[in-house]
């Protein structure tokens, strides 16, 4: 795609330690193992010969637009605010959503991912309540008040922003579940619920609201989470849709309007940093 170098693993790298649970699939515990492995990689280069950013993607995503470029949604590296800033990490209704996410070659994210990777082993009992692996690990030591980063700066929120999910992460239905709390993805995907990007959704009781996860035409990314059981059903007929590159989809017009919507997003974040800064009695450092 566009020219990126991409790293992509079949294997399963890390061991028993961390992937112990034999209730669910093993391999969510390689994701922050493969990454760590490649930013350390690219920071033992000089920084003119380094990548600047990763992005991650599961193995469950499927680009649908091929003309939208990764390095749009970058915060500018003219801004000073914004040199702090070292993971785009989207979120739903779940909370954050590690299934696709930006991630700065920076020793920050080195701390980060090791932390992650630590979690299975120092935290197991934490584990065995959650649901979601590394993406809990995430959630938890971004967000949760009694994490080490929490208590950090700005709440560790200066090395870390909050981004729309439809950039690179849009998701194929509008609600996980139909109003009867059936959950959606149990069930392989129908001409009904194989959603056509547009203003019309799929009646599942919760009424006609277009949720900010909802992939629309012209979104870069379809994201087919928590379809595991039922994956193929719901993957294909995506698939044949991208492969089919059309124009409604493959759209090389939704990039000017994704400019100025990202142009103005960061402008939010700086003046938030701001006031936060200012509340808090820091000064930004540059």
């Amino acid at each position: 795609m566009r020219g990126y170098i991409h790293h992509i693993s079949t294997v399963e790298v890390v061991g028993d330690l961390s992937e112990n649970d034999p209730r669910r699939p093993r391999g969510a515990w390689s994701k922050p193992a493969l990454l760590l492995s490649i930013i350390v990689a690219e920071l033992a280069k000089s920084e003119s010969e380094r990548l600047d950013w990763i992005f991650w993607f599961d193995a469950d995503t499927i680009v649908m637009n091929p003309h939208t470029p990764l390095e749009i949604f970058l915060p500018s590296e003219s801004i000073a605010e914004l040199s702090n800033v070292h993971l785009l990490m989207p979120s739903n209704w779940d909370g954050l959503n590690s299934g696709a996410f930006a991630m700065r070659v920076h020793p920050w994210s080195v701390s980060l991912l090791s932390a992650v990777l630590a979690y299975p082993v120092y935290l197991p009992r934490k584990l065995e309540k959650e649901r979601f692996r590394d993406q809990s690990a995430f959630q938890w030591l971004l967000q949760a008040r009694d994490s080490p980063l929490t208590k950090l700066g700005m709440g560790g929120r200066e090395n870390w922003v909050e981004v729309p999910m439809r950039w690179f992460n849009s998701l194929p239905i509008n609600n996980a579940f139909s109003r009867g709390w059936d959950w959606i993805f149990n069930h392989n995907m129908t001409d009904e619920l194989f959603d056509k990007g547009t203003d019309e959704v799929y009646d599942d009781g919760n009424g006609k609201k277009i949720q900010p996860w909802k992939i629309m035409q012209g979104d870069m990314v379809l994201h087919c989470a928590g379809a595991s059981n039922v994956r193929d059903s719901w993957m294909e007929g995506w698939l044949r849709r991208a492969e089919s590159y059309l124009p409604e989809w493959s759209n090389a017009t939704k990039r000017e309007d994704l400019k100025i919507e990202v142009e103005n997003f960061w402008s939010n974040i700086i003046r938030f940093t701001k006031r936060l800064l200012k509340v808090k009695g820091l000064s930004i450092t540059i």
